[in-house]
This record gives C-alpha cells, structure tokens and sequence, in this order.
C-alpha cells in the first residue's frame, strides 16, 4: 500500500523499509484524514467511519476512462501499470490489450460461486 501511494520499496523488503513504509503509510494518511475531512482525533474518525459512504451507482471509480480502454488495440502487447508517483507497479503482456485491460475492470463474482 505504501508503493501505491509513492513510497518505494528496496528490492530486499527487509524490517527497515517496512518500518520505513508503515512511518510513511501513517503520515500519508493522517495527513489525508486532516485535510478531506478536517479529522485529528480518533473519535471524529470514529464517525466518520460509522457514516455510509457515497459511492457511484455500482461503487466503483475507475482512473482510465472507458472510451480510452475502449479505444485499445485488440492486438498482442505489452503494458504497465504505475503508482500515483510514476514508478512501475506491474509490467504485463497480452494477446489482445483490449481484452486484458479491460478485464482489470470487470466485476467479480463473488469467491465461491461459479457459472
């Protein structure tokens, strides 16, 4: 989670940049809290988390539009996905880019139920 929002990680993953990565985790998210939604006590967050979320019609939010997705080749190649800072997440490879990026942005079913 902390790759996600721009705290990278060394390839060794060892206890310090763990430590590093939580310290990190943290601040970003306090900081988040305080800003979106002015909280800085627990309690506030407290209610804040009691209250229902306002989500889209099927709670989803994607950040690449359809027509963009729509629009891929539906070609073999190769794509990548990156963090909020622009280093690389994933690096992934496709028959077709059409059919696999968008496969990222399907619902699932449920675990346990099958067809």
């Amino acid at each position: 989670m902390a790759g996600y929002i721009g705290q990278p990680l060394g390839e060794l993953k060892r206890s310090a940049e763990h430590v590093q990565a939580t310290a990190y985790l943290r601040t970003h998210v306090l900081e988040k809290l305080r800003k979106l939604y002015d909280i800085t006590h627990l309690e506030e967050l407290r209610r804040l988390l009691s209250e229902p979320l306002e989500t889209s019609r099927d709670g989803r939010s994607y950040p690449m539009p359809e027509f963009n997705r729509q629009s891929l080749p539906s070609e073999p190649g190769v794509y990548r996905m990156l963090r909020r800072n622009g280093d690389v997440l994933y690096v992934g490879k496709a028959r077709s880019l059409q059919t696999r990026i968008n496969s990222y942005f399907r619902k699932k079913a449920p675990s346990g139920t099958h067809p």
